[in-house]
């Protein structure tokens, strides 16, 4: 089997003042691989090969290509800070199964909207709370596809314990 997958990332940061600033991400990647199976069966008689019982050989060349996207916005005080931000995942693949002359094209997408807030609450506690909701999209070119939305609450605490521990 081979395979290949070069991808290109692209970041983008603007500082609006010292406590705001817009962050850009745009990743796209490139799939490629080639994948040959043999699985043989055969039954042993007497210690010495008979029947096959099964023969069975996959030769498969698949493409894909991802993009990702985010973009965040983030606002910060003293000891609080306020993140909002969305991303996008898009994924096609194309697999041709040559040993069976079929092709399957599928596309999947997911839409991921958040917020969080976060904050310091004495010299060794903080926590942050937040919210995010995301649409999952997944189909096979041709045939049903499905979606859904999933709501994903958060809450973290951390307590820091030292300069290089925290609970």
């Amino acid at each position: 089997s081979s395979s290949a997958y070069p991808s290109l990332n692209l970041y983008y940061q603007h500082n609006f003042s010292k406590n705001k600033l817009l962050m850009v991400n745009v990743i796209n990647g490139l799939g490629r691989s080639h994948s040959r199976r043999t699985y043989t069966e055969q039954a042993i008689i007497d210690s010495r090969a008979a029947d096959v019982l099964a023969d069975v050989f996959n030769d498969i060349r698949s493409y894909s290509n991802t993009l990702l996207g985010e973009v965040d916005y983030e606002q910060s005080w003293r000891n609080r800070r306020l993140t909002i931000g969305a991303s996008f995942t898009y994924d096609w693949s194309k697999s041709h199964y040559l040993t069976y002359t079929t092709i399957e094209r599928m596309r999947s997408s997911s839409t991921y909207l958040f917020g969080e807030w976060w904050q310091r609450l004495g010299s060794r506690f903080d926590a942050s709370i937040g919210m995010g909701a995301q649409y999952k999209h997944y189909g096979i070119v041709g045939g049903e596809s499905t979606g859904k939305w999933l709501v994903r609450p958060r809450l973290n605490m951390r307590y820091r314990l030292n300069d290089r521990n925290t609970l």
